[in-house]
């Protein structure tokens, strides 16, 4: 299974001809989350795609009005579609920085445990709440199999219960669609939810006060849209951890600080302040849209981030493949807004410093 994916510039689905040579742009693959089509990326990849190969992608059938069946696709189907597609938009020897956002977040981050070889870096809007992969995780018995492997830290108490409440109200809906209808359910449950609920998050501004984000959701929110809450917490109350590893590369991490309920927490911050690799991450005003309505400051963020990667493999370059030790002094002029571990540690041991 292929997920529903457009190359920017060139508008056309995946699986086109094979025969056309394909620019060799560095990839950017942009994976929405719920409930988002592709046309949550519009700004966004009309800023990059002039300096990268833009792929832009979302969730199985959200791209729909009706889902492809009624069951959904469970996590394990996802990340094979993701895996597939990836597959298919780039050839064998290209890498690509994932750009993700919600639950685009949650698949995106087991692509790139599962596939390190194929990621360059990632940049992960709004959801980044899971801790390093423990020595105890279970791991595939069978080869080529894809299994999601995770484990929860709990946080801050009072968010960690608003984020589960609206959760399974989320993964109850789906059940309930599939019984009563999906209309029924929307009316009474969708709805209200989304325009009191607090995990949307408001925009202040002065003079205006609170007021909902310029963003609403890319297409009308369907119970069918929710399978993934539905098998994330079915898997986990059958006892299957969850929770993928922390990328083994470079991330920006950018959330909304308008949100209520943070799909974050300080261990996972800590997780990228003390990553052996050169990690990034800043609170940006806005909601869960927050890089629609306010994409300027977050394309100028990305392009930061994307500089001090052009940086790093200059100084890789530079110390030569064999000096694994090396240490990447790379450019410090960042926004203030915008924290970083420096110096990036390019091993896991801090053995000399890169000549000039």
């Amino acid at each position: 299974m292929l997920l529903s994916t457009i190359e920017v510039g060139k508008e056309r689905p995946v699986g086109g001809s094979k025969k056309q040579p394909r620019e060799r742009k560095p990839v950017l693959f942009m994976l929405a989350g719920f409930p988002d089509d592709h046309s949550v990326w519009t700004k966004l990849a009309a800023e990059f795609k002039t300096t990268f190969r833009v792929v832009v992608a979302c969730l199985p059938d959200y791209d729909k009005r009706k889902p492809a069946k009624t069951a959904g696709h469970n996590l394990d189907e996802v990340l094979g579609a993701i895996i597939e597609t990836v597959n298919a938009v780039t050839s064998a020897d290209e890498k690509v920085t994932l750009v993700l956002h919600g639950w685009g977040c949650f698949f995106g981050y087991h692509y790139a445990g599962t596939r390190p070889e194929k990621v360059e870096a990632v940049v992960a809007f709004d959801s980044g709440l899971f801790p390093t992969r423990s020595k105890t995780s279970p791991k595939p018995k069978q080869k080529g199999k894809q299994t999601l492997t995770l484990k929860f830290s709990t946080g801050n108490l009072k968010n960690t219960a608003k984020r589960m409440l609206y959760q399974w109200v989320f993964a109850a809906c789906f059940v309930l669609g599939n019984v009563l209808g999906t209309a029924m359910v929307s009316r009474a449950v969708i709805y209200p939810l989304w325009k009191f609920g607090a995990w949307v998050g408001y925009i202040h501004e002065p003079g205006e006060g609170w007021h909902m984000p310029e963003c609403t959701p890319s297409k009308p929110i369907r119970t069918w849209m929710m399978y993934p809450y539905y098998y994330f917490w079915r898997d986990a109350f059958q006892g299957r951890q969850l929770a993928p590893p922390l990328p083994q590369c470079q991330v920006l991490f950018l959330w909304g600080t308008g949100k209520r309920v943070m799909a974050h927490d300080a261990s996972f911050l800590h997780a990228l302040d003390t990553s052996p690799w050169e990690c990034a991450y800043a609170g940006v005003e806005g909601g869960h849209w927050f890089f629609i309505d306010q994409h300027r400051e977050t394309v100028a963020l990305m392009k930061q981030f994307f500089a001090s990667l052009k940086d790093r493999a200059a100084d890789v370059r530079r110390c030569g493949a064999g000096r694994m030790g090396c240490i990447a002094n790379v450019a410090t002029d960042l926004t203030p807004q915008l924290h970083r571990q420096m110096p990036v540690v390019l091993s896991g041991r801090m053995d000399s410093a890169c000549p000039v």
